[in-house]
């Protein structure tokens, strides 16, 4: 994976976008695997609105390697930071317009929902004939306010406090295991800005 040189505001980014978002619907069906899926088409319906929303977009590129298809993703922020993998390799079936059409299309969709940690097949758990639509996701007004607070915060003291907060509001059950993973990643993302900004002003004097 490669990435740009500081990535702290696509990170922060990411990890509201992520925060935010559900799976999109498994409505189609593989007849081969008997495993529903999300078509590209409705996972990008579901993804663009959320990924505008946080300043980022998603980038997708196509080519050909020894008659196979290479797909590479990249994903970018309005601050110019950006985060690409390295591309995936999709052996055809054909030599033909059509199966390089589907192979591009299936990689598209497989390496975009791995990319943005989202789900688009059914899992292999037996539960495969499930279609039922989960409920969607609230955004927590704990997430929104604390995001906001963590992003300004300037010194360690006041990560400290926040994560004190954040604590009692765990035990308390006011905050979900999933809101509070993305809590703390941003306060670690938090840490390093004010780390790497201490420096810079002690490497001025």
């Amino acid at each position: 994976m490669k990435k740009s040189d500081s990535i702290i505001e696509i990170s922060k980014a990411l990890v509201n976008f992520q925060s935010e978002i559900n799976n999109p619907f498994n409505s189609k069906e593989n007849p081969f695997f008997k495993s529903g899926y999300a078509p590209l088409s409705d996972i990008l319906n579901l993804v663009r609105p959320v990924l505008s929303k946080n300043g980022l977009a998603i980038l997708q590129d196509v080519e050909t390697i020894n008659n196979d298809v290479k797909i590479s993703t990249m994903l970018i922020h309005i601050s110019g930071e950006w985060i690409e993998q390295n591309g995936m390799i999709i052996k055809l079936e054909k030599q033909t317009a059509q199966s390089a059409g589907s192979a591009i299309t299936y990689g598209r969709r497989y390496m975009l929902s791995a990319f943005l940690g989202i789900a688009s097949e059914d899992d292999d758990d037996g539960n495969g004939d499930l279609k039922n639509k989960p409920e969607p996701k609230k955004e927590s007004i704990f997430h929104s306010e604390y995001s906001k607070i963590i992003s300004n915060a300037a010194t360690i003291e006041e990560i400290v406090i926040i994560k004190k907060e954040l604590t009692e509001k765990f035990i308390n059950k006011k905050i979900s295991q999933h809101e509070a993973n993305g809590l703390s990643a941003l306060i670690n993302i938090q840490i390093d800005k004010i780390k790497q900004d201490k420096l810079n002003d002690n490497n001025k004097k």
